[in-house]
């Protein structure tokens, strides 16, 4: 449907974007179909489901990402690889975000120009692509006795919010370019400002504006910090990728100007940017 008969369906049943996105679902996968990049796997030889032409399905492929970007834990599995491959990119996602150990699944993260991250979102939109605002709030716990660290977030988008509790492990997890468990959870109003009382004093309030899109398959997000001051207007790059990625140049969105890689550079870890003393990297 169009965008105006989606909101106008929001507007007559009292809901928002927020409820139907991100408060009923933790965590979104969407597999990109064969129409784009396997076009000679699409047939309707085996399968009765598709009556759409390649054209049409390609389409309709690229409205229904569109219609995620925003959500905090979506993922884009292209046809990179072959389909029992694909399968096994959407299961180690899934065991990465219920807090399952999983040998692959990485991030890569780019410093970026503050200018271009001013002007993507109206960059982006002239090119196509959707691009999705949101303002983060990081407070930090006091570590579990285990040693993993505990993270509380708040999102607020539109007229949207929704807050998260975060246990990374001990052994490298929410690391720029590290593989690690983690276990991220929705909590509600009351348990976030309960949890808020248990902030760590060792930590600052980290405040950031996040912008998200998908660019070529992928799921891209592009964090400029507001809050310390000692890092306002920072901007950082962040895209998930597989084995195959870690290295190499990727296919960069081109309303993106890269300064240079920090993937494993922990100075631009959230972590350390809101730990005190704040120092200036």
């Amino acid at each position: 449907m169009s965008d105006e008969g989606w909101q106008a369906l929001l507007d007559v049943e009292g809901w928002t974007i927020g409820d139907m996105r991100d408060a009923r679902y933790d965590h979104v996968l969407h597999l990109v179909s064969a129409a784009i990049g396997a076009e000679e796997h699409y047939t309707g030889a085996n399968n009765a489901a598709r009556h759409e032409s390649v054209e049409e399905a390609a389409d309709l492929d690229r409205r229904i990402a569109k219609a995620w970007v925003g959500h905090e834990a979506l993922r884009v599995l292209d046809n990179s690889t072959g389909f029992a491959e694909k399968v096994e990119r959407a299961v180690v996602s899934i065991c990465k975000h219920v807090g399952a150990p999983v040998p692959t699944g990485h991030k890569r993260y780019f410093l970026v120009t503050q200018e271009s991250a001013k002007a993507m979102r109206r960059v982006a939109n002239e090119s196509g692509e959707k691009v999705v605002d949101m303002q983060l709030e990081y407070d930090f716990l006091s570590s579990d006795m285990k040693g993993n660290v505990v993270r509380l977030q708040k999102r607020e988008y539109g007229e949207g919010k929704a807050q998260t509790y975060t246990r990374l492990d001990s052994m490298g997890a929410g690391i720029p370019g590290m593989a690690g468990s983690q276990m991220k959870r929705n909590i509600t109003q009351r348990v976030y400002d309960y949890l808020k009382t248990q902030v760590d004093p060792k930590f600052v309030t980290l405040r950031k504006r996040r912008q998200v899109f998908t660019y070529n398959n992928q799921y891209w997000e592009v964090d400029t910090i507001q809050e310390p001051a000692t890092h306002a207007g920072m901007s950082l790059l962040c895209v998930d990728v597989f084995e195959d990625q870690l290295e190499g140049n990727l296919d960069m969105p081109p309303f993106i100007d890269v300064v240079h890689e920090v993937t494993n550079d922990y100075r631009y870890l959230s972590y350390d940017i809101a730990k005190k003393p704040i120092v200036i990297h």
